[in-house]
């Protein structure tokens, strides 16, 4: 309805306010009360805006939750796209172990290796260097104080060189690593009294040579123990990295036996999930594929998922079609009569068969008529059999538009013609026979050369009372009142015995 006429009819709905007294006698007949009509007024007014706001009022559709939109693209994705889908996921947790494991890796295992290994070039070489320094110098100095040779003293301040440059060089060192600094540090005091005590150390004077030598000896034992401290704390510490890297190491097997359990369920749990998609897919194909074999035609092969099965079905689908189609044509074929367009003798059997089973079925009757064109052999002599063809056709159409709507023609073999009369009895299949033969008798058949004739036929009748497996026995019969119509000088119908049940 346009926008203008529901405007239109929604106002005309709302009542006009009472402004007259006539209009006020009026509402007083009807006794309706002044509440009552505002209270109608009040309701209708707002009709018009609604009518107004209901054409453009629309609907949106309510979004699809996201697990409908993921079933959704998983049932268009190709069967390329879920095996690929799978091996990602199944390979996922390896992969993922492969990564984290070489971030710990490097966290918990090279990197502290890497600090030690930089530690021990840094610190250790140059403290076993300065320890095999210390016992030089303690040995020089020892010989120095017994034979006091100039040459030992010499060499004895060469030594205390070459150790100052390796405490000069630890101590640069120590400034990456600050938890040595302290031991260093003590390291150096000691040191500058090393070197004052082996200055004291003269020879000739044994008493003060022995006194020197043993402050000489213990400052360099405390020396040499704080050195020996920073050897035993690179030790700890290269033995805890080691700990630690064993522990990440089991961390790691343990993470990477994990993940290849994760893979092997994930992909026993990817393969199962495909296996059951193609297996519903494939048994259903294999099911139409034998439904078709034994002779169905009717059913589908539903199948959806993946889009490569859906279009193998689909094309089945059409093959079954195309098929059903060919095969109905066929039968169609197998039984018409190329002359006449009507039923054959093989569907005349398989239909006389049929009414016989539904007769006895429902307890009703029918009956089989056979017609026989009269001297049909004279038409075929006289104007040649395409003359003979065009009677056989004429004479099918004048049966055929003799017949009810429920009665069935067939073209029995020659010029023999068939008909099977549902729910007759004797009277009035003899009067459809009769009122055949009559008409064809009246007719003028024009043949292709442009002449006309007349032929005639005759028919034998028999009924079938609702006897069970007769039908042969009835269709003797009605060939024997054929024979006996024509016996009798043809153009006439003859009614046999009657089967009953």
């Amino acid at each position: 309805m346009p926008l203008t006429r529901q405007i239109i009819d929604a106002a005309a709905r709302v009542p006009k306010p009472a402004v007259s007294s006539r209009a006020t006698s009026k509402r007083a007949r009807l006794r309706i009360p002044a509440r009552t009509a505002a209270r109608q007024r009040s309701r209708t007014a707002p009709q018009l805006w609604r009518c107004l706001l209901s054409r453009f009022r629309t609907r949106t559709p309510r979004p699809s939750s996201p697990s409908e939109r993921m079933f959704a693209r998983l049932q268009n994705a190709s069967l390329r796209t879920w095996i690929a889908a799978g091996v990602l996921l199944a390979v996922a947790p390896l992969y993922l172990c492969m990564a984290s494991g070489y971030f710990i890796f490097q966290d918990t295992v090279a990197e502290p290796f890497r600090q030690v290994i930089h530690a021990q070039h840094r610190i250790m070489l140059p403290l076993e260097k300065l320890q095999g320094k210390l016992w030089d110098l303690s040995v020089a100095v020892n010989d120095y104080a017994e034979t006091g040779d100039t040459a030992l003293r010499r060499s004895m301040e060469d030594i205390e060189r070459q150790i100052a440059t390796h405490l000069v060089e630890l101590e640069r060192a120590a400034e990456d690593f600050g938890q040595y600094s302290p031991i260093l540090q003590g390291a150096r005091q000691q040191w500058e009294e090393v070197i004052a005590s082996s200055a004291a150390v003269s020879p000739g004077n044994p008493g003060s040579a022995d006194a020197a030598l043993l402050r000489f000896e213990e400052v360099v034992v405390g020396v040499a123990l704080r050195l020996e401290d920073v050897l035993t704390e690179l030790r700890r510490e290269n033995e805890d990295s080691h700990a630690a890297a064993l522990e990440a190491i089991r961390a790691l097997e343990i993470g990477a036996g994990v993940a290849s359990l994760l893979t092997v369920l994930l992909t026993f749990a990817g393969a199962r999930v495909i296996n059951r998609a193609l297996k519903a897919s494939t048994d259903e194909l294999v099911a139409g594929a034998m439904r078709m074999a034994s002779g169905e035609r009717g059913g589908r092969i539903d199948v959806q998922i993946p889009p490569e099965l859906a279009a193998v079905a689909g094309a089945f689908n059409t093959l079954a079609g195309r098929v059903a189609e060919q095969e109905s044509e066929l039968r169609a074929l197998a039984g018409t009569d190329d002359l006449t367009g009507l039923g054959n003798r093989r569907e005349f059997n398989r239909a006389l068969a049929s009414e016989a089973d539904r007769a006895q079925a429902t307890g009703g009757s029918f009956a089989v008529v056979l017609v026989d064109v009269d001297h049909f052999k004279r038409v075929n002599d006289a104007h040649g059999h395409p003359a003979g063809d065009e009677v056989l056709r004429e004479i099918s159409r004048q049966i055929a538009e003799t017949a009810r709507a429920q009665d069935r023609v067939f073209r029995y073999g020659g010029e023999e013609f068939a008909l099977l009369l549902r729910d007759v009895r004797e009277t009035e299949a003899h009067a459809i026979a009769e009122r055949m033969r009559t008409r064809i008798e009246a007719h003028q058949i024009l043949l292709p050369g442009g002449t006309r004739v007349s032929v005639s036929i005759s028919a034998g009748i028999a009924v079938n009372g609702g006897a069970a497996g007769q039908h042969e026995r009835l269709l003797h019969i009605a060939d024997t009142a054929l024979y006996q119509a024509k016996s009798g000088g043809r153009n006439r119908v003859a009614m046999g015995s009657s089967v009953q049940g």
